[in-house]
């Protein structure tokens, strides 16, 4: 019988395919942002920020829960619900539902997007 390489496992599990993309969605949009006071690049550009609901800068513990939800939304629903576009339809609908625009995650973790001023 053939020894496997030392590769193998992502033939014969490839949930460990998930490993590196989640590395860098974790360190992008969780430790980049915590860094850089709520900012990646493309919200930069935008000049919007992400902030808890007082304002106040957010913790590396609220980029965690934010982005876990995200994950959540993206990973962990179309396994137990078969359908990602029933939560993505729902995150999208409280968008435009709620006063202050916040989505599923952001209502969850307690924070908003906001417009950076120049």
């Amino acid at each position: 019988m053939r020894k496997p390489d030392k590769h193998s496992y992502l033939v014969f599990y490839p949930q460990g395919s998930y490993i590196i993309p989640i590395g860098i969605y974790i360190w992008y949009f969780m430790y980049y942002a915590y860094k850089n006071k709520g900012q990646t690049l493309g919200k930069k550009w935008n000049k919007i920020r992400i902030v808890r609901l007082d304002g106040n800068n957010l913790s590396f513990g609220h980029f965690v829960i934010r982005e876990g939800v995200k994950l959540g939304m993206l990973i962990v629903a179309p396994i137990l619900f078969g359908y990602l576009g029933v939560l993505i339809w729902l995150s999208t609908y409280l968008l435009a539902l709620t006063k202050n625009r916040r989505a599923l995650h952001d209502i969850i973790a307690g924070t908003q997007v906001i417009k950076v001023k120049l």
